[in-house]
């Protein structure tokens, strides 16, 4: 991003410098030289964001920068410098790429500071090393989750009982009321939103959001300045946030617990449930660790955590849901990123959404995406949207949808003789329904049974499916 030598781009408002800033850019360009690059390690908005204007136009241009445009204050970090830069970018808007993290190219001129470009992060990581790193980050949590709807299904009882600490309780309850109901995922409306806020998509959504304060807020001060209250301020109804803050509210009351037994940090929780794991096999989900969905009718029974749970029962299903749900996004990550030349531009996504019903259920979604083509604007995108679920009264169920250029064909598997049935007369109206939605409709099959285990990427199986 270039950005362009104007008044958008330089700090000072006048070409007569105090003599310390003088003294401090000729101490720079003897480090470092008249052009480096430095790394954005703050940004906020500056302490004075208006000056007067010293020639007062009454027919001022309308274009023409005002005084009352904002100014930003950036401290910048490079190597060679004695100590951190401290400068203000007056600017409509900052742009939203400059973030903390954010590299910039500055030319020290004498009206001090100018903007030359604006650079990418370098790729600290090589894309084997970020595999390296997922897979192993993924070996850690992988064994620590356990089943969500049993563990979900103990919080909410939870939530109301009256010897829980103030703060974790309403933490519950919010989490409680957070959880999607049938009626509400029964609707394209509900069921986008249950998929927003199922914890997938938080630390993208904790970032633009971080990012979007950081340019709003009139004074540093109005931005939460810990981290749980950031979480809720920025995703409030998010499942993953809600069990994070509650797992946070939990430590910190065991850490006022002197002689516990139980973690009193992160760090110990780690540990502590790694432990927990090993003395009591099984707790975690059966079938391939790294299958999502996991095979039909294979997570087995789940029986009910205790009514009352103590302070350790508690702190484990909170540790194993959240858990849960942080091992979806490695799966999916050492996924996207081992994609072997087969698969050029495929990406994985998986989801887990809880429903809140007279029993916990939840909803298995693995979306696929895969681009094939000869010209790079000529590219046919395929989607394959895989549902699973096991609700009362249906059984284990899986469907399979396939998408390609505004076609769309399903397949969809039950375990169960009369969910059959109950499928196979409602197929004339889904039919009807993506029709209306401008869908042409391929093969819609109901079989009995499993799906077959996936072995090829989605254009074979568009094949295949078909068949």
């Amino acid at each position: 991003m270039k950005v362009q030598p104007d008044a958008t781009a330089t700090p000072t408002r006048t070409s007569s410098l105090p003599p310390k800033i003088q003294a401090e850019l000729a101490a720079i360009v003897q480090k470092v030289g008249n052009l480096f690059s430095a790394r954005i390690t703050d940004i906020s908005p500056s302490p004075s964001t208006a000056t007067p204007n010293p020639n007062p136009n009454p027919n001022p241009n309308p274009n023409a920068q005002t005084s009352a445009t904002p100014s930003w204050r950036l401290i910048l970090s490079a190597e060679g410098l004695p100590q951190p830069l401290q400068t203000d970018i007056r600017t409509a808007q900052l742009p939203q790429d400059w973030l903390v993290g954010r590299m910039l190219q500055l030319q020290v001129t004498a009206l001090g500071l100018k903007v030359v470009d604006s650079l990418a992060p370098p790729q600290t990581e090589p894309a084997q090393a970020l595999l390296a790193t997922t897979l192993q980050t993924l070996s850690k949590w992988l064994p620590l989750q356990g089943d969500l709807r049993r563990n979900l299904e103990a919080l909410v009882r939870l939530s109301s009982d009256t010897r829980l600490p103030r703060d974790l309780a309403q933490t519950l309850n919010k989490l409680n009321q957070a959880l999607p109901t049938p009626p509400r995922i029964s609707e394209a409306g509900g069921l986008k939103q249950a998929i927003q806020q199922s914890g997938v998509g938080l630390e993208r959504h904790l970032l633009r959001t971080l990012a979007e304060n950081r340019a709003a807020a009139p004074d540093k001060s109005a931005i939460s300045s810990g981290a749980e209250p950031r979480l809720l301020s920025a995703a409030p109804q998010d499942i993953k946030a809600l069990l994070t803050v509650a797992l946070g509210a939990t430590l910190a009351q065991l850490n006022r617990l002197p002689n516990s037994a139980l973690p009193a940090n992160w760090e110990q929780l780690v540990s502590w449930l790694t432990r927990q794991t090993a003395e009591q096999p099984g707790m975690a989900t059966g079938g391939h660790p790294l299958q999502f969905p996991p095979p039909m009718g294979r997570e087995g029974g789940r029986p009910p955590l205790p009514a009352n749970l103590d302070a350790g029962e508690m702190l484990r299903a909170l540790a194993q849901a959240t858990a849960r749900l942080h091992s979806h996004q490695l799966n999916a990550l050492q996924q996207n990123l081992s994609a072997g030349p087969d698969q050029t531009g495929a990406q994985v996504w998986f989801v887990e959404v809880p429903v809140a019903a007279p029993r916990m259920d939840s909803i298995q979604m693995r979306f696929e995406k895969e681009q094939r083509g000869g010209a790079k604007d000529n590219k046919k995108s395929h989607w394959k949207i895989v549902l699973a679920f096991d609700l009362e009264g249906l059984g284990p169920m899986q469907s399979q949808v396939l998408y390609t250029e505004g076609t769309v064909s399903a397949t969809f598997w039950a375990m169960e003789q009369r969910t059959l049935g109950l499928v196979t007369e409602e197929l004339p109206r889904l039919r009807k329904g993506l029709q209306d939605w401008g869908l042409e409709v391929g093969d819609l099959a109901v079989r009995k049974g499993a799906p077959p285990t996936p072995s090829a990427p989605i254009s074979r199986q568009l094949i295949d499916e078909r068949a």
